[in-house]
């Protein structure tokens, strides 16, 4: 019952949120596949490309691609780990889109404790910009993996693993993961799609 209330929230939140412009900081991403889960991925590097792919019973895929590029921003150290698209395994993507996960870490090395939103700090979007909401049947996807939703609060050099769940269409491109700040209009840039 409390996740039910927890996604009828959430729901209502990105629903009611909005974006803001700002200055852009990009900070380029190289990828190397992998079919590892979020428990098991680890930092890449820029020249590693190996592609490899899991089938699930139904043969649909999903494949965990390997980031590992990480940005400072306001004494915060943001990795993106890893990115997974998938159809869905309990709940359909819709017909020509995808569920699109992003594992990552953060990292608190200011002096005040961080309040984590997935909803108000991150924002997906493509090279149109079309921006993308935090999806319910994406979040289901990632409680799959055992990969839980990046909110709460981080202590003073302290770090929290989650993940951002989107779906988008599957031929999207020009990728981008804005990072904001709760206060204020600064933001940093990953390029997804790199």
């Amino acid at each position: 019952m409390r996740k039910f209330i927890m996604v009828i929230l959430m729901i209502l939140i990105v629903t009611a949120s909005t974006a803001c412009d700002s200055k852009i900081t990009e900070v380029p991403s190289s990828l190397a596949a992998s079919s590892t889960t979020p428990q098991n991925v680890a930092s890449t590097t820029a020249n590693s490309k190996n592609t490899q792919k899991s089938e699930t019973s139904k043969g649909t895929q999903h494949v965990w691609v390997k980031v590992g590029k990480s940005v400072s921003f306001q004494n915060v150290i943001y990795t993106v780990n890893a990115i997974k698209k998938s159809k869905g395994k309990l709940f359909s993507a819709k017909n020509g889109n995808v569920y699109y996960t992003i594992d990552m870490t953060i990292k608190n090395n200011s002096k005040e404790e961080m309040a984590v939103s997935s909803i108000l700090l991150f924002a997906l979007y493509d090279s149109k910009g079309k921006i993308f909401n935090i999806s319910v049947g994406g979040l289901v996807e990632m409680e799959e993996d055992q990969l839980e939703q990046l909110d709460g609060s981080i202590a003073v050099k302290g770090e929290m693993r989650g993940g951002l769940a989107y779906e988008i269409p599957e031929k999207a491109k020009g990728l981008k993961l804005d990072v904001k700040t709760l206060l204020g209009n600064d933001k940093v840039t990953f390029n997804l799609d790199e």
